[in-house]
């Protein structure tokens, strides 16, 4: 998560900068009596483009400075558990997720595409002519973001063997192996916690992230060690008041 916070920063960072040359040459034209407004980049891209990063850059600030305080705060001693694992507990589960990740990647494809077919149907009466325009598309987009999990699944797995990890959780956040969950942010906010059964016990945070256009789930898996099961429980309790 601070990672993507500093990326952010520098994107929109480097965005700024081409936005500002941009202007600056639509400046220089201008001067010098060149018709600027024929090269519509300048008009299209750098005043819009500078405005958004001027709002945007603020917003990442914060949130990344939230963030920092966060972490301190947690791994400094304000949790509600803190769990380590033996080599073994934890290389299950971290083969575990990787396989989990490689069959959701697998399905992702074929169900966006069902998906596609079916609204089409039966919202949009699409035709053939239609759905030989759109699928093509469609289906590359789905491949795309199959890959991209794939991608960052297998940076996970990779982390994982490398070292074991350890897990603190608080009223408001989980610190899991090398990344934090929050779900005190705006338009997000913790949904079900629940313990799944298995060969190994999960403990798992539902974070919805909520925007005009609805709202989407993802989720947190954490392992329970085998001494932590009461602690786990007593969590679930108090989350679900």
């Amino acid at each position: 998560m601070g990672n993507s916070y500093r990326t952010w920063i520098r994107t929109t960072w480097a965005i700024a900068a081409l936005s500002a040359v941009a202007l600056l040459a639509m400046i220089v034209l201008s001067r010098l009596r060149i018709d600027w407004q024929a090269h519509w980049f300048y008009l299209f891209f750098s005043i819009p483009a500078l405005l958004f990063c001027a709002i945007f850059l603020p917003v990442l600030y914060y949130y990344r400075k939230k963030y920092e305080k966060g972490l301190s705060e947690l791994v400094g001693g304000k949790y509600l558990a803190h769990w380590q694992y033996d080599p073994d507990e934890w290389n299950r589960f971290v083969e575990r997720e990787w396989g989990r990740t490689k069959k959701k990647a697998a399905w992702y494809p074929i169900g966006i595409l069902g998906g596609v077919i079916v609204l089409g149907y039966v919202f949009k009466g699409w035709g053939v002519d239609e759905f030989k325009v759109i699928l093509p598309w469609i289906f590359g987009l789905a491949v795309f973001a199959a890959l991209t999990m794939l991608y960052i699944g297998q940076r996970a797995y990779r982390r994982g063997l490398e070292k074991v990890g350890e897990v603190f959780i608080g009223e408001s956040a989980v610190q899991f192996g090398a990344t934090y969950f929050t779900w005190d942010s705006f338009g997000t906010k913790l949904g079900k916690v629940e313990l799944l059964k298995g060969d190994q016990l999960i403990l798992q945070f539902e974070i919805r992230q909520i925007s005009r256009y609805g709202s989407r789930s993802s989720e947190i898996r954490v392992p329970v060690p085998r001494d932590r099961i009461d602690e786990a429980e007593k969590l679930v309790q108090r989350f679900s008041q």
